[in-house]
Parts: structure tokens; sequence; C-alpha cells
């Protein structure tokens, strides 16, 4: 669903959407979790299992 917003740094990528670098999410929050990563908002990157922004 959001894969055309993966990786290209255009802040289009909506929460819970996979990202690579903060700069891919409309809230700038890349948190990491599980492995991979996703758009967080900035008072939720350490909620259930994230690991923060810019992992």
């Amino acid at each position: 669903a959001g894969a055309k917003n993966l990786g290209n740094g255009a802040g289009q990528q909506f929460i819970t959407g996979i990202c690579l670098t903060d700069a891919d999410c409309a809230s700038g929050c890349c948190a990491g979790l599980n492995g991979g990563a996703v758009c967080s908002g900035v008072g939720a990157q350490f909620q259930n299992g994230k690991t923060g922004c810019g992992f």
C-alpha cells in the first residue's frame, strides 16, 4: 500500500508504513521494529516494541 513511499525521502509515508529513514515519513519519525522499521508518531516512538526514531 505504501511501497511507493519507501526509501524516497519525500515524507509521504503514513503512520505504521514501512520506512528506511525518518525522511520517508510524514511524521518525520521512522522507528525500528522487529528488525525493520515503521513510520511512527514522535510521541509513540517507543511504544509496542519500537526502538525510537532513527533507530
